[in-house]
């Protein structure tokens, strides 16, 4: 009722105000479609991060050694909703067969609070291996050089911030499950004034009917299935409130063995754990974040 009050009055005021806002416009040296461009871009919300990482991993397992992971994002809101657009990146340093895990991912989707505890969020993201090699048979090469899932997932604003989000990947014929909690600790109670103590934890369910992708006219597809965790801690320092950097260990494991000669029989080496044999890592990670 309030807003429909203030329309009427917006309403009544242009008759008797047009030529005064109009000498106001030109007195200013602006323009109504510059007032309304302004207006616009001033909605625009830009959030942009730069991560290092020890060791890369994704969903339980390890894609590479060190990498730089940037990220920028751009969020605009529309009929009480967000659409955001972003691309995240993964540069692996090293050797080749580290670099074919260079990845550029663009994404897109849309968040929507459903109650003031509960926010809906889905999207699109498509993953494109940019520098991919003949390399030994893992899902990283160039049997899976890009690759389209979608997602859907519900977060709570409640302690621990619990969420769940599912995705579905076409190429690989994938779904997965997983629920995450985090939590951020302030330490300005301590003394430590502008610094927060950050703690993170997801487990994932992934089962996939071509785990070595679709782009082998042919071929057999292999079937993979496993669980995984993973688990870090942050301390972060938050510059102001449009800047952070943060740094910590990680720790991932999963459940789907050893690149042995029998899992290689069964998968064709399209494992997990195909690039390094490991199943339990450690690694650490730093970051930059701003957002405005």
């Amino acid at each position: 009722m309030k807003n429909i009050i203030k329309t009427l009055s917006v309403v009544a005021l242009v008759g008797t105000s047009g030529l005064f806002a109009q000498d106001q416009a030109a007195t200013n040296g602006t323009t109504t479609n510059e007032t309304t461009a302004k207006t616009l871009m001033s909605d625009v919300s830009l959030k942009a991060n730069v991560a290092f990482e020890s060791e890369t991993v994704y969903r339980g397992s390890k894609r590479a050694q060190a990498s730089i992971q940037p990220t920028v994002e751009l969020g605009y809101p529309v009929f009480g909703a967000k659409l955001y657009t972003g691309v995240w990146s993964v540069m692996p340093a090293g050797s080749a067969v580290n670099n074919a895990a260079k990845e550029v991912n663009p994404y897109f989707g849309v968040t929507y609070e459903v109650t003031d505890m509960f926010t809906a969020d889905a999207g699109f993201i498509y993953y494109w291996q940019t520098n991919t090699i003949n390399a030994a048979p893992t899902f990283i090469n160039h049997h899976t050089n890009r690759q389209r899932e979608i997602y859907l997932g519900v977060s709570a604003d409640v302690l621990l911030n619990p969420s769940i989000y599912m995705f579905y990947n076409f190429d690989l014929r994938q779904f997965v499950i997983q629920p995450s909690i985090a939590y951020s600790y302030d330490l300005g109670e301590f003394g430590f004034d502008g610094f927060s103590a950050d703690f993170g934890a997801s487990l994932g369910w992934l089962t996939a009917d071509a785990y070595n992708g679709d782009q082998r006219g042919g071929a057999v597809k292999h079937k993979n299935g496993y669980i995984y965790w993973t688990l870090k801690a942050d301390l972060t320092y938050h510059m102001n409130e449009n800047a952070a950097m943060s740094v910590g260990p990680r720790y991932a494991g999963n459940n789907d063995g050893f690149n042995s000669a029998s899992t290689r029989a069964l998968t064709g080496g399209y494992n997990a754990n195909a690039l390094g044999n490991r199943k339990n890592m450690f690694w650490w990670g730093a970051s930059v974040n701003v957002k405005f």
